[in-house]
């Protein structure tokens, strides 16, 4: 995002973690410098970050045990980091634990920091005794803050009065979601052919597309369900591909098993590149079926929706998926959380479009991801970020 801009030198302050196996420490890459820090030893017991901090904690609540290791690692590491760079502005992604980080380090340094938030990263605090007294000084000493979607921001503003809100902290909010570059280039059939095989998938079939990480949040046990519902002949046509890879995968897999799905739904694994961009191409409807989990936790607003409008697809999402806020009617549709009649419905009746209308859809989609550029989200990042530093735009 911000890497693309030559004028800015750009640090990323990272986690070492066990799933990356041996890194070094500092990485010049294209455009930004990556800069990874270790928070436990032995290092093979990394394993809090990498793919998800709450994702870990569920797996194996033992980790908590390795909380206080990797904040104090983090907040070392980005002291060290501002001391030897003197940056004009620490930008910390995620509220918990990076904002509270930063702000220690800045309230002592002086730089002034930024930070967005993605709903979850809130969402934990509800049950830390005095997290509304934390919340209140780290927004107060904010130069600005962003959230990537408003059901996001609600997180933060709920837990103050109105009054206080609007007073003290509403002007520092921008809403500004999460870009997407894919959907401009396309890839030729055969590609697309050989993607699809790589990852197991039937290339013969038509394919609705569910893609994230296997968490509770995302819904795909739903969605799995409201399937499970179709008639078999519509099964029969077309498939569900789940793309994605995280601690629930053997649930999910033991879950298609029992409702004897196997022959009818495919998980990839985790996709990047080429695989990506072929599932996005070859189906046909993707579908978002998020929950708010036994946690509290939910959805901001995911990047594989605005790929998926980029791509020009249909789409059938929740009300609590963060789709909402943009579909809005132009495309798409969105359904109640875990209702899966309703996603069966809505599965069944892009499957029967006529081409017109998925025509139309796909074009209204692609308007829509227009808002989502990467160069146009990259602009309101740059300029949020210059004017809390600061610095006058060019």
């Amino acid at each position: 995002m911000l890497a693309e801009d030559p004028s800015l030198d750009v640090y990323v302050l990272v986690p070492h973690n066990t799933y990356d196996g041996s890194l070094p420490s500092l990485i010049r890459r294209e455009g930004f410098t990556e800069v990874r820090y270790h928070y436990f030893w032995p290092h093979k017991l990394e394993t809090l970050t990498g793919r998800g901090i709450l994702p870990a904690l569920r797996e194996k609540p033992a980790r908590y045990l390795l909380i206080p290791f990797f904040l104090l690692a983090q907040r070392r590491a980005l002291a060290l980091l501002c001391r030897e760079i003197h940056p004009r502005l620490i930008y910390a992604h995620w509220f918990m634990p990076q904002a509270v980080i930063a702000y220690s380090v800045s309230r002592r340094s002086g730089i002034p920091f930024v930070f967005t938030t993605h709903a979850s990263d809130v969402s934990v605090l509800r049950s830390i005794p005095l997290a509304k007294r934390l919340i209140r000084s780290v927004l107060r000493h904010a130069s600005a803050f962003t959230a990537v979607s408003n059901q996001t921001a609600r997180k933060l503003i709920d837990f103050f009065d109105e009054k206080e809100w609007e007073e003290r902290f509403a002007h520092k909010l921008t809403i500004l979601p999460m870009g997407t570059g894919m959907g401009a280039d396309r890839l030729p059939d055969h590609t697309v052919r050989e993607a699809l095989h790589g990852c197991g998938i039937d290339a013969s079939r038509r394919i609705i597309l569910a893609l994230g990480r296997l968490v509770e949040k995302k819904g795909f046990n739903v969605l799995i369900d409201a399937y499970s519902t179709l008639a078999e002949d519509i099964r029969r046509e077309i498939q569900l591909v789940i793309a994605g890879d995280g601690q629930l995968m053997g649930q999910l897999a033991d879950q298609v098993m029992g409702l004897k799905l196997s022959g009818d739904v495919t998980f990839t694994g985790h996709v990047t590149g080429e695989s990506k961009q072929a599932l996005f191409q070859a189906s046909e409807l993707f579908v978002l079926p998020s929950v708010i989990d036994s946690m509290g936790d939910s959805e901001g607003l995911p990047v594989a929706l605005m790929e998926a409008l980029a791509f020009g697809k249909m789409i059938v999402a929740t009300d609590v998926s963060g789709a909402q806020e943009i579909l809005d009617g132009r495309c798409g549709t969105i359904v109640p959380e875990r209702d899966t009649a309703a996603i069966a419905t809505a599965i069944i009746r892009y499957v029967n479009a006529e081409p017109a209308v998925v025509a139309r859809e796909a074009e209204e989609a692609k308007r829509l991801a227009a808002d989502f550029d990467w160069p146009a989200i990259s602009r309101k990042y740059l300029d949020l970020l210059q004017s809390a530093a600061g610095v006058r735009g060019r």
